[in-house]
């Protein structure tokens, strides 16, 4: 069930559901025991209702509100769009190569990545060109953001 978890401690005694929501940074907890709510099943009941309550209160990121989060490291000032420069060896000798990445978001949890090469293009016009490729990529999204989507490894 999403955000809640059974407890079964026998240690401590404790049995009871837990409700963890996380959004916008917070993260929202909730406990609701067997012995307090009157059984499994009615505390069960009142911790779907928190939730629910919960998810009215503070609904899911869209998809691309998701993918606009600007991240702390980031250097570009747009998200999904970032700056890589790297040294290739060739038969010649080092090599600097340097490129604009946008990420393009496909299904959830599966990225593109596109480069446009500062050389072939300049910085500008690199740059605009990455913009660009994640604007459109952007513009396609669409539903809600869904961590409980994540495959598991």
């Amino acid at each position: 069930m999403y955000g809640i978890t059974r407890v079964d401690h026998e240690g401590s005694r404790t049995h009871a559901w837990r409700v963890t929501i996380q959004r916008q940074g917070r993260i929202h907890v909730g406990h609701f025991s067997d012995g307090v709510y009157g059984g499994r099943l009615k505390a069960l009941g009142a911790a779907k209702q928190y939730r629910d309550d919960l998810l009215a209160k503070y609904p899911p990121l869209t998809r691309k509100q998701y993918c606009a989060i600007l991240r702390r490291n980031n250097r570009s000032g747009l998200a999904g769009v970032s700056y890589h420069a790297e040294v290739i060896e060739t038969e010649h000798g080092p090599v600097e190569r340097r490129f604009w990445i946008a990420r393009l978001p496909l299904q959830p949890w599966r990225t593109k990545l596109v480069k446009f090469s500062v050389a072939k293009y300049g910085a500008e016009e690199a740059f605009r060109r990455a913009v660009k490729a994640r604007m459109d990529a952007l513009s396609g999204l669409s539903g809600n953001f869904n961590p409980g989507a994540a495959p598991k490894l």
